[in-house]
């Protein structure tokens, strides 16, 4: 079985991709990794103290990966205040280590939130320890990487597109709806009106947006050709 992780910034961001992860669970053929930079803790702030929002946040996460068959794992930064550290960095190597990644999935780099930003680059620093490097470049080749939008992205480009059926889109919104505390009804609507016009793009009514990393290669399949 080969492995395909998810990093996330906090719990709920896995909305952007959800559905992707979903049919990538279908195929039979892959281990999905669930990885969440921070607990998400400063995320109901006026309404609850960051320890009780934390528990909150984390029982929401822990219940949509549960439809994935997944046990996330978090990372040890902070919401709002996220870097790149080196703990973090060597924590994900260390999941990389013990779990090869054929594809990784995480947020695109240039975004209005500081934590996506910094959670796209704990991704790739991770991968450049995974895989070795002498003087900072890498030695080894990288996996498949795939970055997600949300409506901080900037200079939103994606290049690869997932469609999705009405059934799948209900499918997905149903399991952001889950996300309670985060208003899960609304995440879904918004997010369902970003999938309606990606799907636009390749004529589907519904589609989930990435942009490759890697230059697409003849002859090498993509992950996304497999479900």
């Amino acid at each position: 079985m080969e492995h395909i992780y998810f990093v996330n910034a906090h719990p709920d961001d896995l909305l952007a991709c959800i559905a992707t992860a979903r049919k990538l669970q279908a195929t039979g053929e892959f281990v999905l990794h669930v990885v969440d930079l921070t607990h998400g803790e400063n995320g109901l702030t006026g309404i609850a103290a960051p320890e009780e929002c934390v528990k909150l946040r984390d029982a929401e996460e822990r219940e949509v990966c549960s439809r994935l068959g997944v046990v996330p794992v978090w990372l040890r930064e902070h919401d709002g205040s996220a870097f790149a550290s080196e703990a973090s960095c060597r924590q994900l190597a260390e999941l990389y280590y013990s779990a090869p990644p054929r594809t990784i999935f995480t947020h695109w780099p240039l975004d209005r939130h500081l934590d996506h930003m910094m959670c796209s680059a704990v991704a790739l620093n991770a991968l450049r320890l995974y895989s070795g490097h002498r003087r900072g470049v890498m030695k080894q080749g990288w996996p498949e990487v795939f970055f997600y939008h949300f409506r901080n992205s900037m200079a939103d480009c994606p290049n690869a597109f997932i469609p999705l059926s009405e059934e799948e889109m209900a499918e997905k919104c149903s399991l952001i709806r889950l996300y309670e505390c985060q208003h899960g009804d609304r995440m879904a609507e918004d997010e369902k009106e970003r999938d309606r016009i990606y799907g636009q793009r390749i004529r589907a009514p519904y589609a989930e947006a990435f942009t490759r990393l890697q230059p697409l290669t003849a002859g090498v399949p993509s992950v996304l050709d497999r479900i």
